[in-house]
């Protein structure tokens, strides 16, 4: 088949971290594409760093931190991602290219390289919204020149991927129009094969584990927090959290946090699944938007067992889809009886560790969330 050129950020094959690399990884290694390269982050200051493995090429082009903000200089990456790829010849007529936000810059090398090679085929992957990204801290004043990157990235695309959720929100807004006829309902490859297993067998422990990463105005983990960290040190239970730093999880605490709420360091996705084949329970917060919705809730969903999701909105996107899951416990945080809610979560614990959902109910459940689903759609929009 034709040649594959991926454009994402912080890709690391199966120890990629960062949630969008992850689906990336889940993409590309099902693909029956002869060759495929990967231009992607790295935060070293070695210049550009190619591994091969196998039929896939990973080119990893240091990114810079800003001196006086210390931010990631993404513009500045972006064109060295550009030449690069121009010069080191990655493109030809039967190249597909694969553009994967956030960060949108990923979108503006496709913009780019389909205005050097017009007749390649251009699919532009939005896992996140642009103009419409109400997570993020941009002034009200931003969002029509936004707006206006987004569509030029829209008009030359041949296809664009959307998520469910941005997908409906997108295909609503007439300022999107014009490119109703190249959007696709996509989803998020992240639903593995059901992963069920035994676990953690010592029933006089139990462990419960968040992964992610928290955002005070898109995923504000606060509520969650305080509850737990009283849960935990009450009934002894544990919380183990991969993700926020030590620093960031006592930001959000009131008052001390228990030593039974234990802060790990951000690992891969192949190290953190061996940690959460050994946890009893699953805890996600919600997003506080109704276009964007924390992929891990299907990772948790692929291993059968007990979720547990704090939200904050009423048509909250992670609710959406678990609120059809058998072993599911849902926690609005407008709740301000503290102490009932500690204890029906105790009583949900105490009743539901070592519980597994029928497997092959689940699968009938959620098969078109999966990633097998996914990658015949996008096969099928290959072939299109």
């Amino acid at each position: 088949m034709k040649k594959l050129l991926v454009v994402c950020y912080d890709y690391n094959h199966d120890n990629s971290i960062n949630a969008n690399a992850i689906c990336v990884n889940e993409i590309i290694k099902r693909l029956d594409f002869e060759n495929i390269n990967v231009i992607t982050t790295h935060d070293t200051k070695d210049g550009i760093k190619v591994k091969k493995t196998q039929n896939i090429s990973v080119h990893s082009i240091s990114i810079n931190k800003s001196s006086i903000t210390g931010k990631l200089l993404f513009k500045e990456w972006e064109n060295r991602a550009k030449n690069y790829i121009v010069e080191s010849k990655l493109v030809s007529k039967d190249t597909v290219i694969l553009t994967v936000s956030f960060p949108f810059n990923m979108h503006n090398v496709g913009l780019y390289i389909k205005e050097q090679y017009k007749e390649i085929k251009w699919l532009c992957y939005e896992l996140d919204p642009f103009a419409y990204n109400e997570g993020l801290r941009f002034a009200k004043s931003a969002k029509p020149y936004r707006l206006i990157k987004e569509k030029r990235i829209f008009s030359q695309a041949d296809r664009i991927l959307l998520t469910h959720e941005l997908y409906r929100e997108y295909s609503m807004k007439g300022i999107f129009q014009p490119y109703y006829s190249k959007f696709y309902d996509i989803g998020i490859p992240a639903l593995i094969e059901f992963n069920i297993k035994e676990g953690n067998t010592d029933k006089s422990t139990y462990k419960l584990i968040f992964t992610g990463s928290f955002y005070k105005k898109l995923r504000n983990p606060k509520y969650m927090l305080n509850i737990l960290n009283i849960l935990v040190e009450r009934y002894e239970y544990e919380l183990h959290i991969f993700g926020p730093s030590l620093k960031e999880v006592e930001n959000y605490l009131d008052g001390t946090k228990s030593e039974r709420l234990i802060v790990h360091s951000r690992v891969g996705k192949s190290e953190l699944t061996i940690f959460m084949e050994n946890m009893d329970f699953f805890v996600n917060v919600g997003n506080s938007v109704e276009n964007q919705v924390p992929s891990k809730i299907f990772d948790y969903i692929s291993f059968g067992k007990p979720i547990i999701n704090f939200y904050s909105i009423e048509k909250d996107t992670s609710e959406f889809y678990l609120k059809n899951y058998p072993l599911y416990m849902g926690i609005r945080e407008n709740t301000k009886d503290i102490e009932s809610v500690v204890k029906e979560l105790d009583l949900f614990i105490r009743n539901f560790k070592g519980i597994i959902p029928d497997i092959e109910e689940n699968e009938r459940m959620f098969e078109k969330y999966t990633i097998s689903n996914f990658i015949e759609k996008f096969n099928t929009i290959l072939s299109t």
